[in-house]
């Protein structure tokens, strides 16, 4: 007899017990609308998400649909603002390294190098998202502590990406 695996997906009713939808790397994650927590592919499962909701949000749990949605509208706008906050921090940085290669006394060698440090730079802030360490983004890192429905798992993968172009 053969075994048939059923592939996980994420399922609209997922709503219902208060998770939206995770793109991370083109794998689909169940992500909390209450506390953003974002959960493993593997837990796509009705009596993972529930067990989910019972053990950290007990007293949401007769909450129906409507409720959940308004919640996962707000995750949006915190989404964005997410990345905002990190935008401004890289272009702080580009302001930054743009105004030091602006010298009368530089050099094709002192540019080089200064742009050679940056990609070095960029490299070592990719390491440290990929870590979930934020502290090289000043305003995004603030954002994160002020914030506490919003992680850097939301944006990690998107940062991610970007550092690496």
């Amino acid at each position: 007899s053969s075994v048939v695996s059923r592939k996980q997906v994420y399922r609209e009713e997922f709503l219902d017990i208060g998770f939206t939808l995770l793109i991370d790397h083109v794998v689909e994650k169940p992500q909390c609308v209450i506390c953003g927590k974002v959960l493993s592919h593997e837990s796509l499962k009705e009596n993972k998400l529930r067990r989910h909701l019972q053990g950290k949000h007990p007293t949401l749990e007769e909450k129906g649909r409507q409720y959940f949605k308004r919640k996962e509208e707000q995750l949006k706008p915190q989404r964005w603002l997410l990345q905002l906050t990190y935008l401004a921090d890289i272009f702080s940085e580009l302001n930054l390294l743009n105004m030091s290669m602006q010298g009368r006394d530089d050099t094709y060698l002192t540019l080089s190098e200064k742009l050679k440090a940056f990609k070095a730079k960029l490299r070592l802030w990719k390491g440290k998202i990929e870590r979930g360490k934020a502290a090289s983004f000043p305003l995004l890192n603030l954002f994160l502590k002020d914030e506490e429905d919003v992680s850097l798992l939301d944006v990690q993968n998107i940062i991610v990406e970007h550092l690496e172009k």
